[in-house]
């Protein structure tokens, strides 16, 4: 009883994400796409049924994903049909410009994570838009990151494992040492 109640209450989220109508608009991002390694986790409780329905949902979800890309890619073709030569080179370098921009923020952020000492994982945490302004996010998020590495488990007992006393060098001195 209790399980069945536990999916109910996924299968009504769902249901409600779903209602509504409309053109989709206004409702938010899509949810994540689960990562290949979280994929198996919970699967197994799904049992053969389940798992050839969520087989069948992501074969189906990837056959939506390549024909979005499809017409989108047809779409694009479509409005480029009635572009000069010139507008569509005019459109190019817009694009090219755009990507410069946001490469070299990027670049921008790992150079202050790495002045700063904050871990490369969090670079594009860095908010700005010229490097000064980003050391003084980088100021204020160096704080929460120290707090969070402090170690909070126990000491480690440095007499276990390699360290501690030398290894004797004979046997008697082993069983003198044995003997204390």
């Amino acid at each position: 009883m209790k399980n069945r109640l536990y999916y109910l209450r996924f299968i009504r989220t769902i249901i409600a994400e779903g209602e509504g109508g409309g053109s989709g608009e206004g409702q938010g991002d899509p949810a994540p796409e689960p990562d290949a390694g979280a994929e198996g986790k919970g699967d197994e409780q799904l049992g053969e049924s389940g798992l050839k329905a969520l087989k069948a949902e992501r074969e189906a979800n990837k056959a939506a994903k390549a024909t979005i890309a499809e017409y989108e890619a047809k779409l694009k073709a479509i409005e480029d049909q009635g572009k000069t030569e010139s507008e569509k080179e005019t459109e190019r370098v817009k694009t090219l410009e755009r990507s410069n921009t946001e490469n070299a923020l990027k670049v921008l952020q790992y150079e202050v994570a790495a002045e700063k000492g904050i871990p490369l994982s969090l670079a594009n945490r860095l908010r700005g838009e010229d490097k000064e302004s980003m050391l003084k996010d980088a100021d204020g998020l160096l704080p929460l990151i120290q707090h969070d590495t402090k170690q909070t488990g126990p000491k480690p007992d440095k007499s276990q494992g390699k360290g501690g006393n030398p290894k004797p060098a004979s046997l008697t001195q082993a069983i003198a040492g044995h003997l204390k």
